[in-house]
């Protein structure tokens, strides 16, 4: 497999494959939707739920973060603005949500609560925006049954069975070395341009993560 896919496995393909079966049942045919998904873990998120022929519909922020789901091969992509429920019922045509992962916060998730079947729920495992999300505690968490989890992979490291996370991680291992799952990498940087590394990490337009090299 190839060394600079596989330093990536500690975290994000972790995060996305158990975003997809804790909270779950999820089958063949269901429609799951996510935010911010031209992150790392979104694009996870879209290879995996492919392979298991779930189908995506991705919220993003700008028209070229659009362009790299859609090249990651998401079913549905949408940019987030004034006009997203109008924008989520096209996309959706008249399909229902079992699943929303979200990464922003703030009150874009609410709408795509709205979109979810009966029972459907929501997990937060991010807060990019710093803003509250609040969904619709009549209409979606009472009426419907809908439910909000948070998740964060440090806790289910901590608690899970040891031979739970073994499992998991050698599925990760043999997908990553297959080539199924990859992340694109934006640039690499030796130990001692560290400071160049953190600079280019920072950046709102990289596309792709920045990882250090050892060696030649």
């Amino acid at each position: 497999g190839d060394p600079l896919q596989l330093a990536m496995i500690g975290v994000n393909p972790v995060t996305a494959l158990l975003l997809l079966r804790l909270f779950g049942p999820l089958s063949e045919g269901d429609w799951i939707a996510q935010t911010a998904a031209n992150s790392a873990v979104g694009r996870y998120i879209i290879s995996l739920a492919k392979r298991a022929g779930i189908h995506t519909l991705n919220v993003v922020r700008s028209l070229d973060a659009a362009t790299q789901v859609s090249v990651a091969g998401c079913d549905r992509v949408v940019i987030d603005g004034d006009d997203l429920p109008a924008q989520l019922q096209r996309a959706l045509g008249g399909q229902e949500l079992a699943l929303v992962l979200d990464s922003t916060g703030g009150p874009g998730v609410a709408n795509l609560a709205h979109s979810l079947r009966f029972g459907g729920k929501v997990v937060s495992f991010g807060a990019l925006s710093g803003r509250q999300t609040a969904l619709d505690v009549r209409h979606d968490l009472i009426y419907r049954n809908i439910s909000h989890h948070g998740f964060w992979t440090f806790n289910w490291l901590t608690w899970a069975p040891r031979a739970e996370i073994d499992a998991v991680y050698r599925e990760i291992v043999a997908l990553v070395t297959s080539g199924e799952l990859t992340a694109e990498i934006d640039s690499t940087f030796r130990l001692e341009q560290y400071a160049d590394a953190l600079s280019r990490a920072e950046h709102y337009r990289r596309r792709g993560k920045v990882l250090f090299v050892f060696g030649d």
